[in-house]
This record gives structure tokens, C-alpha cells and sequence, in this order.
């Protein structure tokens, strides 16, 4: 009781103290001093692995309930949906099932597996259920876990190598935290590595977005696999923090949840910029959900979530279709953290919205993608280690029947 009332009150000091266009905390009903590594939803259902059981919720996301209340594993690092059926992963190296209900009903089905290691990751692949293990293992289930086989073969061995699971169609990739990446497109029966390029072993996170595959590393930052599949090439450029844990994929917006905070790249990671305006200071992002809005679990301070059209901030601003282009003074300007750039285009084009220093360096992308004419107007958030000085934004539109670029400074003022 002490627990769900000190939520609460964190819940409302934190909301009223936010604007609408921050992230706001949705944490009633969770355990307020819990990390939360994994949340998944479905229609109106929600699951949260966390320090004390697995949650779950029906109120998007704002009202949370245990359960698995007579459980007593503690930890758990893992959920996923399977068809009906939701499966969860704990520290003491259990598997658990439920139907998707309100309230849940979780049973034990680690059966033939040796409790020995924490379950690290949960992925499904057709009617195949994966379980990632630490020890490097891999452990699958074609029978709904009734029964498991140990497909571990030929990753490489290690009593405390952790193993997170990631499907892309028929293919499933282990992203593990000392040897690399292994891709198995046979069920478990044999992995294949895929490292050429990879300078950081130790991989969190793989996602999948615009026909692109993207790996999240510890100390390495973000990387981007070739079109052939031959070769991965950093993207670090204004990312803030090099420990990346998580991924989201949002139309074409790729946002990254590091140990310092959330990241977003309109342009597959060629440049970055900080959206962390409401989160706690120095926050750790663990895991991301997408319902309405995007969801991000932190370390500590619980879950917080955002209106997806302010973390893809770019909107219309006027329903009359202007006669110029023109690129508007950004205001406030000096400003600090964020300021507001606003543009008219009178036709259709692919429009790019860039960031500089005055040495002619990218610092972010803010807008690249094909545009309907009309007047918008987007934020850009500097990164904390940004400085102050004076920078450009440059915008670039190409239509079938024109060409605009203009270039205006504004002053950073910390």
C-alpha cells in the first residue's frame, strides 16, 4: 500500500508539473522504485515487465495492476505476445503463459528447461516461441511451451553472456553482449554471424525500419547494416549518449532510448537529436512501446509517454496554401533548450530541414521526407553537450517544377 501511494503521488507531482507537449509519467498501480526493461500492448492491453512480477493494464497505459500476484520469481525481464497468449521471462530463469485476460492468469511452462539462468528475451517466429538465456543460450518451443529444445549449437559460449531475440519474418537474430550478432533463418538449428564492421560486441538492441536493420550496442552507439547485409557502419552523428538499449520505429522516424535519455533521427540515423523535455534528469531508457503515443521505461521513475506528433514534430500550422516559399526567423530566439522553425512551400516537394554549426558540420536533421505544400512549423531540441554559439538551419525543397534553399542563423544561449 505504502508503494502504490507513493506512485500516486509521483504520478501527480510529475504530471502537473509538464506541459502537454512533454513526456508525462503513466506509472499509477506500478512499483515506484522498479526498473522496467520491457512493455508490450496490444489493442487495449498492456504487460510491463518489472523488478516485482509482471503488471499489466487496460487504461492505456495509466492505471497498473499485478499480475502475477502469487508468483514468487520476483525480477522479470521479459514479455511478449504469442497469438492468444502473453509469455514472460524472469530472473530465476522461468517461463511463464497467460491468455490475454483481464485479469491474466500465468502458468508455469519452463517444463524441460534446467533453472539455472535468467531468461533475457522472449521473441516468437511463426509457431516457434524463442527464449534467450544467460550462458548464451537459446532455447525453442514449437508446442505452445510444452516442451523446449536447446538451439544454442554454435553461439559462442559463455557462463555470463546474455542473449536478446529479435524476429524479422522468418529470420531470427541474437544480439548478445560480447560476441556480436548471430542471425539463424532455420530456427535456432544454426546461427550465422553477422559482425563484419561491428566495432562494439556488446549488443542491446535490434530493430528493423525502413527496409534497414539497426543495432543498438553498449559504448558503440548505433549501427546500420548495409542494403547486401555485408557490412554495419556507425550513425552516431549528435547521438548523446553511446549505450543504446532500445529502438522505436515511427513512420520515418527512428527514435533511440539510450542511458542518457531518448534520441530521434529522421534520416536513418545519419544525425540525431535529444527529445527528453519532462523526463527526469539523466534518465535511462530501457524499452519503448507504441500505441497513440510512445511509451519509454526507464531504469528508475518508472514509464512515460509522449504524443507521437510531438516526437515527429512537424505540423501544419494554416489550411490556406501559400503563394511563396519562405523560411521564418526561428523563435525564441537566443533560446535554450528548444525553438520553433517555420516554413511555407506552395508545392509538392521532398523537403529537407538541416541543422549546422558555422563550420559547416551537420548537427541534426530535422525534417527529410516528401511534403505536401502548405505552412508547417518543427522544434529543434539542442543536445545537452551542445554549446552555445551561433548555428544554421537550412532548408532545401526539390518539386517537380521548382527548387527553394534558404539559410537563416539562430543563437544557442546556455
Amino acid at each position: 500500500m505504502k508503494k502504490s501511494i507513493l506512485s500516486f503521488l509521483l504520478f501527480l507531482t510529475l504530471f502537473l508539473s509538464t506541459g502537454k507537449t512533454d513526456w508525462v509519467v503513466n506509472a499509477c498501480g506500478l512499483p515506484y522504485d522498479s526498473k522496467l526493461p520491457c512493455i508490450i500492448v496490444r489493442d487495449s492491453m498492456w504487460y510491463a515487465a518489472t523488478d516485482y512480477g509482471v503488471f499489466y493494464s487496460v487504461y492505456e497505459n495509466s492505471h497498473w495492476m499485478n499480475g502475477t500476484p502469487n508468483i514468487t520469481d520476483g525480477v522479470f525481464n521479459s514479455v511478449c505476445f504469442f497469438g492468444k497468449y502473453v509469455i514472460a521471462g524472469s530472473e530465476m530463469g522461468n517461463i511463464y503463459i497467460s491468455t490475454v485476460t483481464d485479469p491474466p492468469h500465468f502458468v508455469k511452462i519452463t517444463n524441460n528447461i534446467p533453472v539455472n539462468s535468467p531468461v533475457n528475451s522472449i521473441t516468437t517466429c511463426g509457431n516457434y516461441i524463442f527464449a534467450g538465456r544467460t550462458k548464451r543460450e537459446v532455447w525453442v518451443s514449437q508446442d505452445t511451451g510444452k516442451t523446449w529444445t536447446n538451439r544454442t549449437s554454435n553461439l559462442p559460449a559463455n557462463q555470463v553472456g546474455k542473449v536478446y531475440l529479435f524476429a524479422n519474418g522468418n529470420d531470427v537474430y541474437a544480439a548478445t553482449d560480447g560476441a556480436g550478432i548471430y542471425k539463424t533463418t532455420n530456427y535456432g538449428v544454426q546461427w550465422i554471424p553477422v559482425n563484419t564492421g561491428l566495432t562494439s560486441s556488446n549488443v542491446r538492441y535490434i530493430c528493423f525500419h525502413n527496409s534497414k536493420m539497426f543495432a543498438g550496442t553498449v559504448g558503440g552507439g548505433v549501427f546500420l547494416l548495409s542494403d547486401n547485409g555485408q557490412y554495419w557502419t556507425q550513425k552516431n552523428n549528435g547521438l548523446g549518449n553511446l549505450s543504446v538499449n532500445a529502438f522505436a520505429a515511427l513512420n520515418n522516424r527512428l527514435v533511440a532510448g539510450t542511458d542518457n535519455g531518448v534520441y530521434v533521427s529522421a534520416n536513418n540515423g545519419d544525425s540525431w537529436y535529444p527529445r527528453n523535455a519532462g523526463l527526469p534528469e539523466n534518465p535511462k531508457a530501457l524499452c519503448f512501446a507504441i500505441s497513440s503515443q510512445l511509451h519509454v521505461g526507464l531504469e528508475t521513475l518508472m514509464s512515460w509517454s509522449i504524443e507521437i506528433n510531438e516526437i515527429v514534430p512537424v505540423r501544419s500550422i494554416s489550411d490556406i496554401l501559400p503563394d511563396k516559399y519562405s523560411l521564418s526567423q526561428n523563435f525564441p530566439n537566443p533560446f535554450n533548450p528548444s525553438t520553433v522553425i517555420r516554413f511555407r512551400i506552395p508545392e509538392n516537394g521532398f523537403t529537407t530541414l538541416k541543422v549546422f554549426d558555422l563550420l559547416g558540420r551537420e548537427i541534426s536533421t530535422l525534417i527529410s521526407e516528401e511534403m505536401k505544400a502548405g505552412s508547417y512549423e518543427t522544434k529543434f531540441y539542442a543536445a545537452t553537450q551542445l554549446p552555445s554559439g551561433i548555428y544554421l538551419y537550412k532548408i532545401e525543397v526539390n518539386s517537380p517544377e521548382s527548387r527553394f534553399t534558404d539559410t537563416k542563423k539562430m543563437t544557442l544561449l546556455k
